[in-house]
């Protein structure tokens, strides 16, 4: 009986770790699942910045092209062009600044993309693993409490079994006792039947 309470104590104490580990497990595949999403948005947002780069470098080529037109006529007026050439100048070096620029930011644009889809798949696969630990934990929590209620089955049987054994403990006791007085008894009788055969 007491290795049964023991038991049931042991058995309870895990339970209680192990509903402790799964609510834990729970709030881990909800954060990935959480993370996942955030990742899935900041994805979305670098693909919205790649656009608008390649809009910003698009626009630097026509202002490039118009720069090359700008000179090219203010060479054609003369000298009376001449400072409009020199603005015509300076807009060809933005441009080409421009356009460098956005090339750069496309390109870092591009390897951020392709980490967050790494990122995005690592995170796929880890809330996939989660819910695979979570599921598992489930089925070891029911296995325990299966166990839980089998070992305090076990209890009451082994309390009903000592209770069975103090009653047979008791039965035996009196029928000994009805024995030692039969004996007791029996060799009365016999001092009595010598008596009787000596008579």
């Amino acid at each position: 009986l007491d290795l049964a309470r023991g038991t049931n104590e042991r058995v309870l104490r895990s339970q209680a770790i192990l509903d402790s580990s799964l609510e834990s497990i729970s709030s881990l595949a909800e954060g990935v699942g959480v993370v996942s999403h955030k990742i899935s948005a900041l994805q979305e947002a670098l693909s919205q910045v790649r656009l608008v780069a390649r809009q910003i470098a698009r626009i630097a080529r026509q202002t490039d092209l118009l720069a090359l037109n700008a000179t090219i006529e203010a060479e054609r007026v003369g000298e009376a062009g001449r400072g409009f050439a020199v603005v015509a100048a300076e807009v060809k070096v933005l441009a080409r600044e421009t356009s460098a620029a956005t090339s750069q930011i496309e390109s870092t644009a591009g390897k951020l993309t392709a980490q967050i889809e790494m990122l995005v798949d690592d995170g796929r696969m880890n809330l996939t693993r989660a819910e695979t630990v979570r599921t598992s934990s489930s089925t070891i929590a029911e296995v325990m409490a299966e166990t839980r209620r089998g070992v305090m089955e076990v209890g009451t049987h082994a309390g009903d079994i000592v209770l069975a054994t103090q009653g047979i403990d008791a039965q035996c006791q009196t029928l000994g006792s009805h024995i030692q007085d039969l004996a007791t008894g029996a060799a009365e009788s016999n001092r009595d039947l010598k008596k009787a055969n000596t008579r």
